[in-house]
């Protein structure tokens, strides 16, 4: 759908930074989090696949190196 985009991101984070994202900015608008679907770590740092309150499926990548956060929606309301 789009390329990812610099993103910030809510998150939960007890024992280390980024646990489970919570929330976040897309074209504007806050979307929560209601469903982390897969998380994975790579040798960039941090990703998850997540279904938003808008019933949007994203991903969500974490870059340690650079602290920061891209998002990138993978389908919309509606799509498969």
């Amino acid at each position: 759908m789009n390329a990812p985009s610099p993103a910030r991101v809510w998150c939960r984070s007890e024992s280390r930074y980024a646990e489970r994202p919570t929330a976040f900015l897309w074209e504007g608008q806050r979307v929560d989090v209601l469903r982390v679907l897969a998380q994975w770590r790579d040798p960039l740092g941090l990703g998850f696949r997540v279904l938003g309150a808008d019933q949007g499926v994203y991903v969500l990548r974490y870059e340690q190196g650079l602290e920061a956060w891209t998002v990138e929606a993978v389908s919309s309301a509606g799509q498969p």
